[in-house]
């Protein structure tokens, strides 16, 4: 195995590992670059030069990785990523380019399912990408070139104004705006994914704080926000 993919392999183990063992404001001892140093085999030395290229970032297959730095007065390193590389045939490569980009159309999940549709196809051979590209003209199914690389839960909500996968995952506190009856409506609330018995994955509900629910079209939602930034 040559230097820079065995490199490559110990960086995507670490992340693997910090993952594994990420805590929100843990203090868990298995994460300092010691123990990590004595879990991994490797020198302290060693250790401080794959820390430094993770929180600098690194590339791998065309996705750019990298963790928070520490955070102020610990010695914890954490990480919310969790690399997964497929090794798929070509029907299984339509199923998760233009399958996933036809199957999302609409629901909740359209951006985060075409980005990672579109982290697929720039993996792709070229011999690939042209069976995808015949394929796709059929459809009017396009893929994007845009830089490809791992987006934190801070960097979603600052960039996108409907994060709801995160408020999904997390039931947190969120302010949601949407249309009803030509008008712009704002409420505080939980999210959750309504029962595919309301339709395909296109409706979300949102629960109050006295317990009552409302249930929302996708389409009339116009931005969701943490509260506390209100």
């Amino acid at each position: 195995m040559k230097a820079a993919e065995s490199s490559h392999l110990m960086l995507l183990n670490m992340l693997t590992y910090l993952h594994e063992e990420h805590e929100e404001n843990s203090t868990d001892k298995k994460n300092t670059r010691l123990a990590l140093a004595e879990h991994f085999g490797v020198k302290d030395r060693t250790m401080d030069s794959d820390l430094s290229e993770l929180q600098n970032g690194f590339e791998f297959m065309g996705i750019f990785m990298q963790i928070s730095k520490l955070q102020r007065k610990t010695n914890i390193y954490s990480s919310k990523i969790n690399p997964i590389f497929l090794a798929m045939d070509t029907g299984q490569i339509y199923a998760l380019t233009i399958g996933l980009k036809m199957l999302s159309k609409g629901t909740v999940f359209e951006r985060s399912l075409h980005e990672i549709a579109d982290n697929i196809y720039g993996q792709l051979s070229s011999y690939s990408n042209r069976i995808i590209n015949a394929e796709a003209e059929g459809f009017d199914i396009s893929f994007e070139e845009s830089e490809r690389k791992f987006v934190n839960t801070q960097m979603l909500m600052k960039c996108n104004q409907k994060p709801v996968e995160y408020f999904l995952k997390e039931h947190v506190d969120c302010k949601v705006t949407y249309l009803e009856g030509g008008e712009c409506k704002s409420h505080c609330g939980k999210l959750y994914l309504a029962d595919t018995k309301y339709g395909c994955l296109d409706k979300v509900i949102l629960v109050f704080e006295n317990g009552e629910s409302k249930m929302l079209l996708w389409d009339a939602v116009i931005e969701i926000r943490a509260v506390e930034n209100f």
